[in-house]
């Protein structure tokens, strides 16, 4: 097999459930807010400690209140 088609094997997404998802941000929210602060708290944080794209985090909650 050529290095390509392994990279793009080895790059495939994993299609994870509502409940992975959203244990996934709230676990993200606590540990920003553990190590950080509540003041830093941020969608863009979120999405950085979660490796959730923010149009998934978008789709589920409003704003950073709905999250919260």
């Amino acid at each position: 097999m050529d290095k390509s088609k392994q990279k793009a094997i080895n790059n495939k997404r994993v299609r994870r459930t509502d409940a992975e998802i959203k244990k996934s941000i709230f676990d993200a929210v606590y540990k920003i807010i553990k190590e950080k602060g509540f003041a830093v708290l941020s969608i863009n944080l979120i999405v950085e400690y979660s490796k959730i794209s923010p149009l998934v985090i978008n789709k589920r909650f409003k704003d950073l209140n709905d999250i919260i």
